[in-house]
């Protein structure tokens, strides 16, 4: 470990998750050190941590530290997934329990899990039959929170505080999470590229098909919720001091609040995924690459704006890894990129209708909160972009 200041502490953190935390009788360790209680929150918390620690030194990485950050979301879902209406609970066990839905806590589970399935991917053990295994786990389980989850979206492109209760409240910290884990998903192919180190192709151990869960499909449907989900996020930030509004408090999950650290770093991730989405459209859209918008569609060139549209993006993780990771070219289906041509200066985002029932396009401006959040938006994706993380690794691979 190298010497800084940072490396006593984290030495310490792992020690006590692992050897003193109370766990229950299968290993799942306790959200809470007093007792044993599991919360949905806990898969945000722990598991990455556990997972980019066990990569910290590549290529002599902890195996078993590594597949033990898989082996607690999995435990943690046997306790609280819930197969109908296909979400999380947030709370079981201990001395009170919380059996809802709650939005926020299935936010931090699937973006927990992204986590997770983007640090064992970028190993050197991400080609291993176990963790192959893994991998189409944790990719699945992302997966089916994000489908589930949007088909409780409210027509102002929110989520409620309780998805599946309508009389909770629309929440925006939760909204933009989703929607931030939404883009991760349909931007996969270009973020799963497997280990990079210089093993021989031929010296890595086959991977049986037969001993993969069937994949879940990341559906066009959740990606377009995501881009309704987006507008909506963007138009409830105060112009004037950068808050997100509509939030839930921090503090109370049941209760509505005015502002929200955890809200305002949702954003980010909504952003930092959203960008990563567009610029996977833009790759395998080469032949048109030059008119599409690299980045954020509202602010494209100012002659012309692109609308490209992408279906049912999956990944198949039963190649060796090589380049590109194999991707089921049946499931993924890219619509003709409208371009509008406009002699007006002004920068201006369209969208197509295709995804809206054939509701015509709209048009504006481009951001119409030029304020704080847009600010940290910038400068957080700037400092995530050049930051190194491991010495094999950088942030443009992880969530």
């Amino acid at each position: 470990m190298a010497k800084n200041d940072y490396d006593g502490p984290l030495r310490q953190q792992m020690d006590f998750l692992l050897n003193e935390a109370p766990r229950t009788d299968d290993g799942a360790i306790s959200h809470r050190s007093e007792r044993v209680q599991l919360w949905s929150d806990f898969i945000y918390m722990a598991p990455p941590f556990m997972a980019y620690y066990a990569a910290l030194h590549q290529p002599n990485i902890d195996r078993d530290l590594l597949y033990e950050s898989y082996n607690q979301i999995k435990l943690y879902r046997n306790y609280l997934y819930d197969d109908d209406p296909g979400l999380w609970k947030h709370i079981v066990m201990g001395n009170f329990q919380d059996n809802g839905h709650w939005s926020t806590g299935n936010g931090w589970v699937s973006a927990g899990i992204m986590r997770v399935l983007c640090t064992m991917n970028q190993t050197t053990a991400g080609y291993r039959p176990e963790f192959v295994a893994a991998q189409r786990d944790l990719q699945n389980w992302a997966t089916e929170i994000v489908n589930n989850i949007w088909e409780f979206q409210k027509d102002d492109g929110s989520i409620y505080d309780y998805a599946d209760r309508d009389d909770s409240f629309s929440d925006s910290s939760s909204t933009a999470l989703i929607a931030g884990v939404t883009f991760r998903l349909a931007s996969l192919p270009m973020i799963l590229r497997g280990p990079q180190n210089d093993i021989d192709p031929a010296d890595r151990p086959a991977v049986d098909p037969d001993s993969l869960a069937p994949l879940v499909k990341l559906k066009q449907s959740s990606i377009d919720a995501a881009v309704r989900a987006r507008d909506c996020i963007r138009s409830r930030i105060n112009p004037d001091d950068g808050w997100l509004d509509q939030v839930v408090d921090p503090y109370a999950w049941g209760s509505q609040g005015k502002e929200s650290p955890e809200g305002q770093s949702f954003v980010l991730l909504m952003e930092a995924g959203w960008r990563g989405w567009r610029s996977y459209l833009a790759s395998i859209d080469e032949p048109t690459s030059s008119s599409s918008s690299q980045g954020d569609s509202a602010t494209p060139s100012a002659t012309r704006t692109t609308s490209t549209v992408t279906q049912e993006v999956t990944v198949t993780l039963t190649s060796a890894f090589d380049g590109d990771p194999d991707v089921e070219t049946q499931g993924i289906q890219q619509a003709t990129p409208t371009t509008k041509h406009s002699s007006n200066s002004t920068p201006t985002a369209t969208r197509g209708g295709s995804n809206r029932g054939g509701s015509p396009a709209r048009t504006r401006s481009v951001y119409p909160f030029l304020s704080a959040a847009k600010k940290a938006v910038d400068a957080e994706r700037l400092r995530v972009a050049s930051a190194p993380i491991y010495p094999t690794m950088r942030a443009r691979y992880l969530l």
